[in-house]
């Protein structure tokens, strides 16, 4: 049930968490034993439309706080993103999308904690309200990787008028 609109998995109920959950361990473990200095990294599992692609397919995201903070910028994503191919234009979106996600989050922890509601600090998957979907995750990785191939501008004038159709707001 995912879309451009909101890309990352859902978490609510059991089903949910324990996908969530299960895939960033499994993620984390991979990544504990790697040589890299370790810094705090969020991660966020999307699935990407099949309105947009040919296929679903489940991506995980690992991009640090402030590079994520740059993509809730929309005229920045605009300017500044280059891709690997023309197609991948739906991941800047997605990026974005998961930017405003993180805001929301971090907004409704930030009143839990000044409203003294210690109830919901206790993960408890059948009564909790709200699963975090973007979450953070120490790790060390490899941050000089080389680009592979040319980057590629993307012709937003072309993708505008669907991301309106689909409802999509992205400013």
């Amino acid at each position: 049930k995912t879309s451009l609109t909101d890309p990352v998995l859902a978490t609510e109920g059991t089903g949910g968490y324990e996908l969530l959950n299960d895939t960033f361990s499994n993620i984390a473990g991979h990544l504990a034993l790697t040589p890299f200095p370790r810094q705090v990294w969020l991660f966020a599992m999307t699935c990407e439309d099949r309105q947009v692609v040919r296929k679903k397919c489940v991506r995980c995201f690992l991009i640090l706080e402030d590079d994520l903070k740059r993509f809730a910028d929309w005229s920045w994503c605009v300017t500044s993103v280059r891709v690997e191919r023309p197609w991948h234009w739906f991941r800047i979106v997605a990026l974005h999308q998961i930017a405003k996600i993180r805001a929301r989050e971090q907004a409704a922890q930030h009143r839990e904690i000044a409203a003294g509601d210690n109830a919901k600090a206790m993960p408890l998957v059948d009564k909790q309200v709200r699963h975090n979907r973007v979450k953070e995750l120490s790790a060390g990785l490899n941050t000089d990787d080389k680009v592979v191939g040319s980057s590629v501008k993307i012709d937003w004038a072309a993708h505008l008028p669907e991301l309106k159709k689909m409802g999509l707001s992205v400013v």
